[in-house]
């Protein structure tokens, strides 16, 4: 109407964790499934999400430190309490930066056409269960 363009903000607030994590499945075939993921890192996350406030991203200690590997991160992190969670980035603020090269491996380790060629080896049967499966996992209201 009139107005130009609008322009909408998204207020979330994100934790990361890191660890081996068990994905189980509850429920049965008939009705519905549930997919419950289980481990250390899902209470690193609770722990870091909740040091972040909206527009804010933050790290448990355990994250840190595998970032660290991969990334140069600002004094502003290293100075932060060890054994707590640590904001690494703000809105327009972001306290690491890749260590070079790390992105291209990154890329070159995971390439569409290496997923794509897993998908065509499945045989259709497998397909439609897949398929089945997750339709499952649906909620009724969606």
């Amino acid at each position: 109407e009139g107005r130009g363009a609008q322009v909408a903000t998204l207020n979330v607030h994100c934790g990361l964790g890191v660890g081996e994590i068990i994905g189980v499945h509850v429920g049965d075939y008939e009705f519905r499934r549930e997919f419950v993921i289980l481990g250390d890192p899902i209470d690193q996350v609770c722990a870091a999400v909740n040091a972040a406030t909206l527009g804010e991203a933050a790290v448990s200690p355990q994250a840190l430190v595998t970032l660290t590997k991969c990334c140069i991160m600002d004094e502003a992190v290293h100075s932060a309490p060890a054994g707590k969670p640590v904001v690494i980035a703000r809105r327009a603020i972001c306290c690491f930066i890749p260590k070079a090269g790390v992105l291209s491996e990154f890329y070159q380790s995971v390439s569409p056409r290496a997923l794509s060629q897993i998908i065509e080896s499945w045989h259709i049967d497998s397909l439609k269960q897949y398929k089945q499966l997750m339709s499952l996992y649906v909620h009724p209201v969606v």
